[in-house]
């Protein structure tokens, strides 16, 4: 019974001792500080910033890992772009199609504009003769019909200039749109940071919109402090 009184003798003492060690301490520190100087809790915090597919796709590799550090616009992963390849050349080989159907347009539109001339040529002859009784009603009827048929050929073909234009003007943005598609298809770092999370594999299919990597962006940094009510 003594020895357990003695051991909670002992306990209360070491408890009062860490106790005014801990208040001294306190003390000091607050003595150290300067007038209009406190202290309180606080944490540091850098914005997250989500590493993911602007269209559907096969993730080819993911070159980091979690903990890593990267640099602005470093390659952090690509998706497999085969098809987007493959897409293009498709793209470019309807424009040179329809390149070459305005080039066939334009000699069509340089050879109704001959015979549209000669049409009209032939026509004012023949009305000439009809006036002077040596050609027929008839022939002048017919003379006008080709006038007609050549100016709507002409017609015609100057229509079809405009709408194989229009053609190598739609494939031409085709074209452009794949291309940016390829260039997002190398994801990149938009900003020195550190890999928080590595979200997606080799070989993952992903939606558009598909995170792979979460970064934390260290040029963009916030600490938060919670001072006492008093010294707030």
């Amino acid at each position: 019974m003594n020895s357990f009184i003695r051991i909670l003798v002992l306990v209360a003492i070491v408890a009062a001792v860490a106790g005014g060690v801990f208040y001294w301490r306190q003390q000091q520190l607050a003595a150290e500080l300067h007038v209009g100087i406190v202290k309180g809790n606080g944490r540091i915090e850098a914005v997250q910033v989500d590493i993911a597919t602007k269209v559907p796709g096969r993730v080819q590799s993911v070159s980091v890992n979690e903990g890593d550090m990267v640099d602005r616009n470093q390659v952090l992963a690509t998706m497999d772009d085969q098809d987007l390849k493959a897409s293009i050349l498709k793209a470019k080989a309807i424009k040179a199609e329809s390149e070459q159907s305005v080039a066939k347009a334009k000699l069509d539109v340089v050879r109704y504009e001959s015979d549209l001339k000669l049409s009209e040529q032939q026509l004012s002859r023949t009305e000439k003769l009809v006036q002077q009784k040596a050609a027929t009603a008839s022939e002048l009827d017919q003379r006008t019909a080709a006038r007609d048929t050549a100016s709507a050929a002409l017609e015609s073909a100057k229509a079809a200039i405009r709408t194989q234009e229009y053609a190598v003007t739609s494939a031409q943005a085709e074209v452009n749109r794949l291309e940016v598609q390829l260039k997002d298809a190398v994801l990149t770092s938009p900003a020195r940071g550190r890999v928080l999370y590595r979200l997606a594999e080799d070989s993952e299919v992903l939606p558009a919109g598909g995170k792979v990597l979460t970064l934390l962006d260290l040029t963009d940094v916030d600490m938060e402090i919670f001072l006492p009510a008093a010294d707030a």
